[in-house]
């Protein structure tokens, strides 16, 4: 709920802007989860899990509850008819549900990198390489570090080139940018250090190369449907859910047949295919 209604707002935020927010609001997110992951890091070993996330929730509250009563002049406007004309039932719902399986399948490729080595990375670094786990969790720590870059920076990429443009090689970048070093970590895995240098480089094009992809994904189904955006965003994500929780299943079987690199070539191979879906994006430069 809060993933459907914080986008919506952000598309909402959008047509009043003249940037495009969601990305850099995605960035944003992820730069938190690097924090987060820092401070467990830093305080696992000196208090317990429950006060660790009892602390976490209490201050995510009393400052999301702040941030909304701040922004309570530009939210979205619900819904003010007290008649039932316009009032959408449940079968309304479902009969109204339409799938784009462009933009879909577009928007799934483009998310499994990120996806794949937030449950697979530090397993996979652990194993190849076998180092500690502090080691492990570096290139994973590099992959976040690059798609918060790239995200941040969107707003410049796009003044410079077209959506379709984007669309079309910044996946190239990360998904053989990924694979190439990923390939060469398998022919030098004894020498530790120079496998886990060439193993951060892969990460950080795979992190750059995927970074904005997704969010570009909701800031596109927002403007190309008649739709309200949380409705857009509610349809992309819950096919997104579906397709994504299927293509998991596969990684895991592949890795658990054959070997965890041959899983994670998987979402490597599909970040390149999303740069077959770039005619979904604007073929005009940001004003």
């Amino acid at each position: 709920m809060y993933h459907i209604s914080i986008n919506a707002q952000g598309l909402h935020r959008q047509k009043h802007s003249e940037r495009q927010i969601l990305p850099m609001m995605h960035g944003l997110w992820t730069a938190g989860a690097i924090t987060a992951t820092i401070l467990a890091f830093l305080v696992a070993d000196h208090i317990g899990v429950a006060v660790h996330i009892d602390s976490i929730c209490a201050f995510n509250f009393v400052v999301t509850l702040a941030i909304i009563y701040s922004m309570r002049d530009s939210f979205l406007v619900g819904n003010e008819s007290t008649s039932d004309e316009g009032a959408v039932t449940i079968k309304q719902m479902f009969s109204q549900f339409r799938i784009n399986w462009v933009v879909s399948i577009g928007f799934l490729c483009s998310l499994m990198l990120e996806i794949s080595l937030g449950d697979w990375s530090t397993i996979y670094t652990r194993e190849h390489l076998n180092v500690s786990k502090s080691i492990a969790v570096i290139p994973y720590f590099f992959f976040m570090s690059a798609m918060v870059f790239g995200r941040l920076n969107y707003n410049r990429f796009r003044a410079r080139w077209t959506e379709q443009t984007l669309l079309r090689y910044f996946p190239l970048l990360g998904g053989i940018g990924f694979i190439i070093p990923f390939i060469v970590t398998q022919f030098i895995a004894e020498h530790k250090t120079l496998a886990l240098t060439v193993m951060i480089i892969g990460f950080i094009c795979g992190g750059v190369g995927s970074s904005f992809i997704a969010p570009l994904y909701f800031v596109i189904v927002g403007r190309n449907t008649e739709k309200p955006g949380g409705v857009a965003v509610a349809e992309l994500g819950a096919v997104h859910q579906i397709l994504a929780f299927m293509t998991r299943i596969a990684i895991a079987w592949v890795a658990q047949l054959s070997s965890l690199s041959a899983a994670l070539f998987i979402p490597a191979t599909l970040l390149i295919i999303a740069s077959f879906f770039y005619r979904n994006g604007s073929p005009t430069k940001s004003a």
